[in-house]
């Protein structure tokens, strides 16, 4: 594990030292806890770690859980902490999960939350810096709509780069006026943001396009990991390993999202093939689009190597992660 100092709060206040000047920072992400979605997650901690060691004041909007949460639980639309005021907006959650549904949710979302934050401009001046994630993906034009109108200066913290994902996986056609369209406003978006953070070497790459003659603003910041939190547990000592047997098996895990770029018939063809080895267990923790695509592959090949896991709570991730002989990232 990377050491503490270059964590993604080390690394971003090394990056922003005159935050201490900045006294009130809106966050915009549609995803935040108590929905497991790792983004949200992150953000969580950062806005926490920051609001402590400098007194800076955070406005985060975000959507109510729809991404993925434990049933049955109430997030409130309103919640107000030392430093941090978390305001949720219930259309972000109107539609179904559909990817049309999604869509809607997060055209709805960003509509809703432009609306929000010029209103509070055009009654309070005092907004220092505003903070978009790309989820959903259509925030960037937000930042640039609102930068455009109000000349608050924001940072971009890219963990997709669309359209590109649409036109890999074959949604939409790259040569498409639509997708055409979508990349213009991506130059606008970029060229005008004060920062943009990305997670690796080759985002930066593909991002530069859309940054003419000033590449300096792209901040590599991958993405934390906490060895005071997470640690080497032996599987023998492992309560969830013992819950779910896996403490005698050879376990490969996969944990997270399982949406639709990542290449999980790849993990399921290797399980197919190391299907008579019954030392050896394929696990999948968490959920997305293709989850029910996966499991189909396990019914119709009779696998009996392969394990589904819901999304576990955060404060499990040192047993979850620990079960892994090998892990798929």
């Amino acid at each position: 594990f990377p050491n503490l100092n270059t964590s993604i709060f080390s690394r971003f206040i090394k990056r922003y030292e005159n935050l201490k000047a900045r006294k009130n920072i809106s966050l915009i992400t549609q995803f935040f806890p108590p929905d497991y979605a790792a983004t949200g997650q992150l953000l969580d901690d950062l806005t926490r770690r920051i609001s402590s060691k400098y007194q800076v004041n955070f406005e985060i909007y975000t959507g109510m859980p729809s991404y993925a949460f434990k049933k049955g639980i109430k997030a409130k639309n309103f919640v107000l902490e030392k430093n941090r005021l978390i305001k949720r907006l219930y259309i972000s959650k109107l539609f179904d999960k559909t990817l049309l549904g999604k869509t809607l949710n997060g055209v709805s979302y960003c509509l809703r939350v432009s609306l929000t934050i010029l209103k509070r401009n055009a009654f309070n001046s005092e907004l220092d810096l505003i903070v978009y994630s790309t989820e959903p993906p259509f925030l960037p034009f937000i930042a640039w709509l609102i930068y455009k109108l109000t000349k608050i200066p924001y940072i971009l913290i890219v963990y997709d780069i669309y359209p590109d994902v649409l036109t890999n996986i074959g949604i939409i056609n790259e040569n498409s006026i639509f997708i055409k369209f979508w990349q213009l406003l991506n130059f606008k978006s970029f060229s005008k943001a004060s920062e943009i953070i990305v997670l690796s070497k080759s985002m930066k790459i593909k991002l530069k396009k859309y940054i003419k003659n000033n590449e300096n603003k792209i901040s590599i910041i991958p993405s934390w990991a906490d060895p005071e939190k997470i640690y080497k547990i032996n599987k023998k000592n492992n309560q969830f390993a013992i819950d779910n047997k896996l403490i005698d098996t050879f376990n490969v895990l996969y944990s997270g999202n399982q949406g639709r770029c990542h290449d999980l018939s790849t993990i399921i063809d290797t399980a197919i093939l190391l299907s008579k080895d019954r030392s050896i267990k394929f696990i999948f923790i968490g959920d997305g689009p293709q989850n029910s695509i996966i499991k189909k592959l396990v019914s119709d090949f009779s696998l009996t190597n392969c394990i589904f896991l819901p999304f576990q709570e955060k404060e499990l991730l040192p047993l979850t992660l620990n079960i892994a002989d090998l892990a798929l990232i």
